[in-house]
């Protein structure tokens, strides 16, 4: 016969009511954090990354806000730095890869921006020369004798005797010019005499807002050192002459000027700088820096330009256009991630004007964009709402298969004024 006592049965049923009790304080206590944690950490993270979102687009700004700087101060200024926020400072609650970024920097041709000139025609090719000279013979210390120029003399002290003398002005026949080589013949003593040739151009046929007078070697291609010089119809000489001998002259027979029909490109730019995060709730979260603008890919038209000035004139009656390239270079580089923050390290190189407030027949703005649409955008809105331009002005066709933008400017006549100046800046990352 088995005898069951009956304190064990009761420390036995109490053992299992506690274990019990646990068990189900644990399931409430776990429910709970599960819901807490199903309805807060989605919240948090997104929080977290919004907010480093922000942050990136912040640096952004400071970075194109630096290669501005950098691309407009003196050469003395050699390099700066823009730290870029590669991870938030909080990283997501759900069992998700940590979330990180990526920088990184490219140079393609295809990512481009060119400044055009935009005038039919196809110019004539070959070699003008102007003997004539006498209609513009301002100077008393210069004559011209069948064609040849020279110092009147005999000169005086002191020293150097100086003449010069204007050519007349020639037609080209087409704004679609591109200059060639200039050579003259002359006879000149070294270290006694010497002549200076100077040239410029425009596209009004009375000279109005020409280029100013450029100086040039003998057999000197104008195009390789003036590309600012082309596409303008009318073109002029100036002969400066001067000696340091009272007995001595130099001479000047004739000169002669190149040109042939022209492909229309003044300069063009390239480079980018793209920054990627694996962002859950922003997962196409990118920005990029391009053609002096940032573009954030997550809003529509989230652009901000720092590069072009576009307005119109009511005075003079003409539009005017003010371009500040940047030209980007550098090794290419692999995506940078994981990283707290990574440097983005510029070195200014190169600067030159290319035209300072010149005038063209027509102006063409052709970009290269992985963002044809916000191109677009902030270019049909800045040109309705703030230049001042009438539509009979201006163009923008936007490409969205071929990713380009095409904004051209038409001058009526009266011609485009075009500030354009090229910076290179060094990217290291």
């Amino acid at each position: 016969m088995i005898r069951m006592r009956r304190d064990s049965f009761t420390a036995s049923t109490d053992a299992q009511s506690c274990v019990i009790g646990v068990l189900l304080i644990f399931g409430i206590v776990f429910s709970a954090t599960t819901m807490y944690l199903a309805i807060n950490a989605p919240i948090e993270t997104k929080k977290c990354e919004f907010q480093h979102a922000a942050e990136v687009a912040d640096d952004f700004t400071v970075l194109r806000s630096s290669i501005a700087q950098l691309s407009r101060a003196e050469s003395s200024v050699a390099s700066t730095s823009v730290p870029i926020k590669m991870a938030p400072t909080k990283e997501s609650m759900i069992t998700l890869p940590l979330s990180s970024g990526s920088i990184r920097f490219s140079q393609t041709a295809e990512e481009i921006i060119t400044v055009r000139l935009n005038e039919p025609g196809t110019g004539a090719s070959g070699t003008w020369t102007d003997d004539d000279f006498s209609s513009i013979m301002d100077d008393d210390n210069v004559k011209v004798t069948a064609g040849n120029v020279t110092l009147s003399g005999p000169p005086y002290p002191p020293y150097p005797l100086y003449g010069y003398i204007e050519s007349t002005i020639n037609d080209t026949g087409s704004n679609s010019t591109c200059y060639g080589i200039i050579s003259w013949h002359e006879q000149t003593t070294p270290d006694v005499t010497k002549i200076i040739m100077k040239v410029r151009t425009s596209m009004f046929p009375d000279m109005e807002n020409a280029t100013d007078w450029y100086a040039y070697s003998n057999g000197t291609n104008i195009s390789s050192v003036s590309p600012t010089l082309n596409g303008h119809r009318y073109v002029q000489f100036r002969a400066e002459l001067k000696t340091w001998d009272p007995s001595e002259t130099p001479t000047l027979m004739n000169v002669s000027i190149n040109h042939s029909p022209f492909d229309g490109i003044l300069t063009n730019s390239s480079g980018v700088i793209t920054f990627a995060s694996n962002y859950k709730y922003l997962p196409n979260h990118v920005l990029t820096y391009e053609h002096g603008a940032v573009i954030k890919s997550q809003e529509a038209g989230g652009l901000v330009i720092g590069n072009f000035n576009i307005s119109f004139s009511n005075a003079s009656g003409v539009p005017r256009i003010n371009i500040s390239l940047v030209n980007l270079t550098g090794t290419d580089v692999s995506a940078y991630s994981g990283a707290t923050s990574t440097s983005v390290r510029l070195f200014r190189g190169d600067y030159k004007l290319i035209s300072d407030c010149f005038y063209y027949p027509n102006v063409t703005i052709n970009i290269s964009t992985e963002y044809p649409s916000v191109w677009g955008n902030w270019f049909n809105k800045t040109l309705e709402e703030e230049s001042g331009l009438g539509e009979s002005y201006y163009n923008v066709t936007v490409n969205t298969t071929a990713k380009t933008v095409l904004v051209e400017f038409y001058g009526h006549g009266d011609g485009i004024q075009l500030y354009l100046e090229k910076t290179t800046v060094a990217v290291e990352v």
